[in-house]
């Protein structure tokens, strides 16, 4: 649903589900599992497209964080997603060299996976 109202241009609408639907699952699941994982992830892009982008950072490192605990290297591109949305951040933030750094990180990981 907050996908079909980010695609319908509701992206505050879409952001408000997301976080609720962030602490619900909070409640249900254990704090490191895949689906907080996901839902940080979606958090982070929803809170980057409305230019939050401190809390974007917040949610992509915990997404990205969960991630690697989680999957390692059993899921390789749900890391590499969240490393790039970490480089996006980082750029609209201004903060070039980190946002570099990550997109080292990711060539890096494609190089040893290939």
């Amino acid at each position: 649903v907050s996908r079909f109202l980010r695609d319908m241009g509701y992206l505050s609408l879409s952001h408000s589900l997301l976080t609720e639907i962030y602490y619900i699952s909070l409640s249900i699941y254990d704090k490191i599992s895949i689906e907080i994982a996901d839902i940080s992830y979606e958090l982070a892009s929803s809170s980057e497209q409305l230019g939050s982008y401190d809390l974007a950072l917040e949610y992509a490192n915990e997404s990205l964080a969960l991630r690697k605990r989680l999957l390692g290297g059993e899921n390789f591109v749900e890391v590499l997603k969240s490393i790039s949305l970490i480089a996006l951040i980082y750029k609209k933030l201004g903060k070039y060299e980190k946002s570099i750094l990550n997109l080292q990180k990711i060539l890096n990981m494609i190089n040893i996976g290939s």
